[in-house]
């Protein structure tokens, strides 16, 4: 067989994707490419759909019979298919933000999964992810906080930037688990390029500062693709594996049973609180320690409630109907909320490698569409309160920075962080955080993003036997009782300054890692 190297791109019809195929058969590569429609008389064009895993198996295979069947291998594999909009949180249906990930996070990893096997054959072992400005929660926090809201650069607050932090994540994962094989995973924001789907915001750039785009600048297809090029060349041709993340411009980093709880005496005058996941652990010590603090507190299970201050919820739902018919319930008896707890999760080790599309999707139904849905259904409960205050239970493991940081350890040395999709939904949480605030800022609502620690719950259990073996990673374990006192007191500390904002927080109140 040749020694000419191999690429496939994967969304290769048209804009950045097409002009990838053209850069890298200039740069010497035997290029391929995925295009949703059926492909002309082209050999080298195969046909895929990002949401269809049978169309990837498909595509692949027709790879392999063009390279000479079970030999055929490929070193570089580029997903750039994904699709993008600016809809708001407040009006999103469930069913459009599980399109998002299922596109731009399910999508990239149906495609590996189907060509993993000739990348292992090869000897590039190459995976490119393009990704996206929008998925930096520390640039839109920034742009968020600091900026007046007429002087905020447009980045997408959206769903869009959710779903490409997810990937950013979903790729640090996927390094964790194949670098051993030699593999190099790369994640580049190719630029603000003036092609079909930017140009929404390309337009609204050019209102704020003039033809250009202003601080940032609006790239050709060709000019981006060509960075593109370099960045992959120069990493692919690198002997060690490594995660690299490439920023704006392609200046690269370094780079139970169930809760039951004394009914209080209610009085009109004190606030209303309702934690969303209150079962066990966190949530069900969170409803204790509000009710302390003078909270008329309501929480949300899974099974059956238990009187009138609890609701019957499931965020793995779907449609979100019971969600919906427990904010109904609770609007037409309260009328007002001040305090929304975020805490229903799902945990768990599921490698990217094995990771069936069910499993996928339900991690993100319940760590992130489902928190969206809670939002939707209790705003109009929360516009009538006067605190208004979003919280969301996150992860250190949604920090970027840090899941990267730990990946780039020796294996020997790297204490573990959680292999498969839960970081990846975390991190998508985080941004619609932020995204949420930017929608609801003006109406005096603040979004806490608070990571609660370590904490001795059936949770955290496996990370924290995995510690044992690395003693000197500075991370300890902490009670519930702990954490949950450190929560509340943070979120409290926030309500008595009186100022709407958004923050990303560790448990005591110090800003988390992005």
């Amino acid at each position: 067989m040749s020694e000419t190297p191999t690429a496939l791109v994967v969304g290769a019809s048209r804009g950045i994707g097409k002009a990838l195929l053209s850069q890298l058969t200039q740069s010497g590569y035997d290029t391929y490419g995925t295009i949703r429609t059926s492909p002309s008389s082209q050999s080298n064009l195969f046909q895929a759909d990002l949401t269809n895993a049978s169309s990837l198996s498909d595509a692949a295979e027709q790879f392999k019979k063009t390279r000479g069947g079970e030999e055929g291998s490929l070193d570089l594999l580029i997903v750039s298919g994904a699709t993008a909009g600016d809809e708001p949180y407040l009006t999103l249906s469930p069913d459009r933000l599980m399109e998002y990930y299922d596109i731009n996070v399910a999508g990239p990893l149906r495609a590996i999964h189907a060509f993993l096997p000739a990348l292992r054959k090869s000897k590039g072992k190459t995976i490119v992810l393009i990704s996206s400005l929008a998925s930096n929660a520390g640039i839109r926090a920034k742009n968020a906080l600091t900026m007046p809201k007429e002087d905020r650069l447009p980045i997408s607050t959206g769903p869009y930037g959710s779903s490409k932090a997810a990937l950013n994540c979903l790729a640090i994962g996927l390094y964790t688990e194949l670098e051993d094989e030699g593999f190099k995973i790369i994640v580049v924001h190719p630029g603000l390029v003036n092609t079909d789907m930017a140009q929404n915001m390309i337009k609204r750039l050019e209102e704020k500062f003039g033809e250009g785009g202003g601080p940032l600048k609006v790239l050709e297809v060709e000019e981006s693709v060509s960075g593109i090029v370099d960045v992959v060349k120069k990493e692919a041709g690198k002997k060690d594996g490594k995660a690299v993340l490439s920023p704006l411009n392609f200046l690269l980093l370094s780079s139970s049973s169930p809760a039951r709880f004394s009914l209080h005496q209610r009085a009109m005058s004190q606030p209303k609180a309702l934690v969303i996941g209150a079962s066990r652990g966190i949530g069900q010590s969170l409803v204790k320690k509000l009710l302390n603090e003078g909270y008329d507190t309501f929480s949300t299970l899974r099974s059956e409630p238990t009187n009138d201050h609890t609701f019957l919820v499931d965020l793995d739902d779907p449609d979100g109907a019971s969600v919906h018919q427990a904010a109904s319930d609770f609007t037409k008896e309260e009328g007002a909320l001040d305090l929304l707890i975020l805490n229903a999760a799902i945990c768990g080790v599921a490698p990217y490698t094995e990771l069936s599309q069910d499993v996928h999707r339900a991690f993100f139904q319940t760590n992130v569409i489902g928190p969206l849905s809670a939002v939707q259904a209790f705003l109009p409960a929360l516009r009538k309160g006067k605190e208004k205050v979003i919280v969301f239970i996150t992860s250190l493991l949604g920090s970027t920075s840090v899941c990267l940081d730990v990946a780039r350890q020796p294996a020997e040395k790297r204490f573990p962080i959680s292999k498969g999709p839960y970081p990846s939904t975390k991190a998508a949480l985080n941004q619609l955080g932020i995204g949420l605030w930017t929608e609801l800022g003006d109406e005096g609502f603040s979004v806490l993003i608070i990571h609660p620690g370590l904490v001795k719950t059936d949770m955290g259990a496996p990370f924290i036997k995995a510690l044992e073996s690395f003693p000197d990673s500075g991370i300890e374990a902490i009670t519930v009782e702990e954490s949950v006192d450190a929560v509340v007191g943070t979120i409290r500390s926030h309500i008595a300054a009186g100022v709407p904002d958004v923050r990303i927080l560790n448990y005591d109140g110090s800003d988390l890692p992005l």
